[in-house]
């Protein structure tokens, strides 16, 4: 592999470099990384990195709600199988029209725990989820390798993560979006280029 770099220069004395595998699904080669930086008037520092092992492929698995799935429960408990090696979670979850973020738990989930009572920290945009929208749900895993501990500069993590989308069943139909588009002219007056409005009805079909 030849990764990608990326340099950023943060202020007049630090430099940061990132690299990644960019357009590809391939990981990383597992071994020892050896980074060097120089300057123009031949000045250095080197670093080799610890062994950095193979990530699993594997992506964590939400078992409630499931993919696609249309749920009654409007503060629903998000559950999945442990993950191995897992030290915490994030959770992130958005109205799947708007992107909206409705809640979030960022990094405060032990890796131990299998499951997340949805706005358990009264940090949520909603009390409740709404009826008749569709929801985005993101699990974010972190397994720590080595967190300074070999060296003081080095941190290696890998964070698998899943996504998936839900619904909240309404017994009542229910508009979820109203979209018009206008396009002003010069002189004014105004026209109406776009109206469209999405509903749900879990009655039909």
């Amino acid at each position: 592999m030849q990764p990608n770099a990326e340099w950023t220069e943060e202020d007049a004395t630090t430099v940061t470099v990132r690299w990644w595998d960019e357009g590809t699904t391939q990981q990383a080669p597992s071994g020892t990384y050896a980074l060097v930086l120089s300057d123009l008037e031949g000045n250095s520092d080197s670093l080799t990195t610890p062994f950095v092992p193979q990530a699993s492929a594997d992506a964590p698995n939400i078992t409630y709600p499931l993919e696609d799935s249309l749920i009654s429960d409007t503060a629903p408990t998000s559950t999945w199988d442990a993950y191995p090696g897992a030290t915490m979670y994030s959770i992130y979850l958005s109205d799947a029209m708007s992107e909206e973020e409705v809640w979030s738990v960022r990094g405060d989930i032990p890796g131990e725990a299998i499951s997340a009572d949805y706005n358990y920290d009264g940090a949520a945009l909603l009390d409740e989820l709404l009826p008749g929208r569709t929801y985005s749900l993101f699990l974010d895993t972190e397994v720590l390798v080595d967190y300074f501990v070999s060296d003081p500069r080095v941190y290696i993590a890998f964070y698998p993560a899943t996504i998936i989308r839900f619904t909240i069943y309404s017994p009542n139909p229910v508009i979820v979006d109203v979209d018009i588009g206008r396009e002003p002219y010069d002189d004014g007056q105004v026209l109406v280029d776009r109206f469209a409005a999405e509903g749900v009805d879990h009655r039909c079909g």
